[in-house]
This record gives C-alpha cells, sequence and structure tokens, in this order.
C-alpha cells in the first residue's frame, strides 16, 4: 500500500517537473523543436505512460491549466510543414 502510494507521489512529482521544464523550454523561443531537450521531455513522458498509474498521472498533469501548451509546439497542421 505504501509502496503504491510512494510510486504515485513520485510518478506525480516527476512530471510535474517535466511540465514545468517544458513551459521554460516554450517560453525560450531561442531553441527548435529537435533540441535534444525537447524531444528528452517527450520520450520521457510517453515512457511514463507504460503503467496505469503513469499514464493517469500524465493525463492528469497535462490537462491541468495550460499544461498542455509543452505540447503544442510539436504539433504541426495539415499545409503548415513549410513553416518548420
Amino acid at each position: 500500500m505504501y509502496l503504491q502510494l510512494f510510486f504515485a507521489m513520485l510518478t506525480y512529482f516527476k512530471i510535474f517537473a517535466l511540465v514545468t521544464f517544458g513551459l521554460g523550454f516554450v517560453d525560450a523561443s531561442d531553441k527548435g523543436v529537435d533540441d535534444p531537450e525537447a524531444l528528452t521531455l517527450l520520450h520521457t513522458l510517453y515512457s511514463m505512460t507504460v503503467n496505469p498509474v503513469g499514464r493517469r498521472a500524465v493525463v492528469n498533469a497535462l490537462c491541468q491549466e495550460e499544461n498542455m501548451a509543452v505540447l503544442l509546439p510539436f504539433t504541426v497542421l495539415p499545409g503548415d510543414e513549410k513553416t518548420l
């Protein structure tokens, strides 16, 4: 019981640290989305969705306030491929 609670809290803390880092990364306009730090952020978020606790934590963290802005620079609208 305590181990599951510890794992859930650790997962949430790590995700919020990643989101905070990602929001700071989004604010710095001089870095592109192909930067290794940005790709590491995406990879870490993705790898945390392997288990149910991590999946729930990632979804909850990204849905709070303006946290979805972390993923928006990686989206490309159809027809905007030339602007990359």
